[in-house]
């Protein structure tokens, strides 16, 4: 099969290839998406229209899919959101090597802002980094909030070069630059940037900047976590990952929205919550962060754990917390004895 064929079998409409297949499902409309529930699932094998494939139009009219298993345990992947290219190779619609090819290409696709480049560079992610790592100022920024350097590579963390700003015509420079990272575990060519006092220049803001819509930015690929700790910014997620690695905690999924205390189109959605036994709201210990997530409790339709750092022993946000003499049998005794906000 050739790649264009390949690519538009990725394009197909749910009902023909479902139909091809021989695979029996439950249509359902849900806002601007539609889900293909099947009767049984030929990824886990678990039956009752519980699993299935979401349909909607993405930028330029391109059809928009993605995959739910409810069983991560007994599907091939360990994955409730395996990618669709996957899926269609599971199912025979593809070659394996084709599911390759795809992914080379696809990278990216999943974000419907058209200004977004779809493939991550990775080697100029690199070149910014080594920028960041050779800045005495900057690192001490990330230091001093108790980032390591293992951290720091991990999440592609680096250091904007000059540029000029159109809109302002100032020079802008050693803004300290953000990759996003999607629920795939994948980084997209988009970037959230951080004011780092007294080293980057002219920044947007006095905290940190991003253009386009608000997106949930992820400390790993979405796979059998029970967890999901909520964070009010990527500073946070940064500072728990590297602790809960210490000390073996992966089971805790941490997200955070990359615009503060507005939330993702797919937040406002009952459905993103289902994967998890447990939700945590980790908001700052402050008036601010309680009303964060008194409103975010009102979008999950389910219970859900408001955990904050104790403020007058340790400051107000969790890289205090960490850097105050926080530690993880505290942590753990702030998630069992979390208050619930329903």
């Amino acid at each position: 099969m050739s790649n264009n064929n390949a690519f538009k079998i990725i394009q197909e409409p749910v009902v023909s290839l479902l139909s091809r297949y021989g695979l029996d499902y439950q249509q359902k409309n849900k806002g601007h998406i539609t889900w293909f529930n099947f009767k049984k699932c030929p990824m886990c094998g678990h039956d009752d229209y519980q699993c299935g494939l979401s349909e909607s139009n993405g930028a330029s009219g391109r059809l928009v899919h993605g995959v739910r298993c409810w069983h991560a345990d007994d599907n091939p992947w360990g994955l409730n959101n395996p990618h669709y290219e996957d899926f269609l190779g599971h199912i025979g619609a593809l070659s394996a090597s084709e599911v390759l090819q795809i992914k080379d290409f696809s990278k990216g696709f999943y974000t419907k802002d058209k200004s977004i480049s779809k493939i991550f560079d990775r080697e100029y992610a690199s070149r910014l980094q080594k920028r960041l790592l050779e800045n005495k100022g900057a690192l001490k920024y990330l230091f001093d909030r108790g980032l390591v350097v293992s951290t720091i590579e991990r999440f592609y963390l680096g250091l904007s070069r000059k540029y000029t700003n159109k809109i302002t015509g100032k020079a802008q420079e050693n803004a300290l630059v953000c990759p996003i990272m999607d629920s795939r575990g994948n980084f997209l060519k988009r970037n959230h940037y951080y004011n780092i006092p007294d080293i980057t220049k002219n920044p947007l803001d006095k905290n940190s900047w991003m253009k386009g819509e608000v997106v949930c930015y992820y400390s790993d690929a979405v796979k059998s976590q029970k967890r999901l700790f909520v964070c009010e910014g990527l500073k946070d997620v940064w500072r728990h990952w590297q602790s809960l690695q210490d000390f073996g905690l992966s089971d805790i999924l941490l997200i955070s929205s990359t615009h503060g205390c507005a939330f993702p189109k797919e937040w406002k959605d009952q459905g993103f919550w289902k994967d998890w036994d447990i939700i945590y709201f980790g908001h700052d210990s402050d008036a601010a962060g309680d009303i964060t997530a008194r409103k975010l409790g009102e979008y999950i339709g389910r219970e859900a754990y408001r955990v904050s750092p104790p403020l007058k022993e340790y400051g107000k946000d969790w890289s205090d917390f960490w850097q105050n003499g926080g530690t993880i049998e505290k942590f753990k005794s702030l998630l069992d004895q979390a208050p619930v906000v329903s």
